[in-house]
């Protein structure tokens, strides 16, 4: 469903990377031994068969951790409360709905709350100015 380089192991990886050479000489080693441990994994095929009942919480918990990961960076990303308003109506809309119902409910949104601002250069407007948009996250 993921792929060889899905979202949970990409978490593990980066964390121990950003400790240095003496962690993990490069992300493509981390890769390669954590795929080499699921290779061996393999050959342990009774004690998988053993455990197997217990697959489909594994399974949960890896989708609450990618989950985690990826409200956390989304949360990173807001520049002001405005986004993060944005972020949970299109989340909300996500969960109870399918994609395209929520990608449409974003534009909307973005539509009416930032209208001709929108497109305006963010590294060169001053923020601070504009009654909307005068509380950045993290300033209380």
């Amino acid at each position: 469903m993921c792929g060889p380089m899905w979202a949970a192991m990409q978490v593990v990886e980066c964390e121990r990377y950003k400790h240095g050479p003496e962690a993990m000489d490069s992300l493509f080693g981390g890769v390669c031994s954590f795929r080499l441990g699921t290779f061996t994994g393999y050959f342990f095929m009774p004690i998988v068969t053993l455990v197997k009942p217990i697959l489909p919480i594994a399974l949960s918990l890896t989708m609450l951790v990618q989950g985690y990961v990826a409200v956390r960076v989304g949360i990173l990303k807001a520049r002001t409360y405005n986004d993060l308003g944005v972020a949970g109506i299109v989340a909300a809309v996500l969960i109870t709905r399918e994609a395209a119902a929520a990608f449409g409910v974003g534009i909307v949104l973005c539509a009416l709350i930032y209208g001709k601002d929108f497109f305006r250069n963010w590294s060169k407007y001053d923020t601070t100015k504009d009654p909307v948009f005068n509380s950045k996250i993290g300033d209380e």
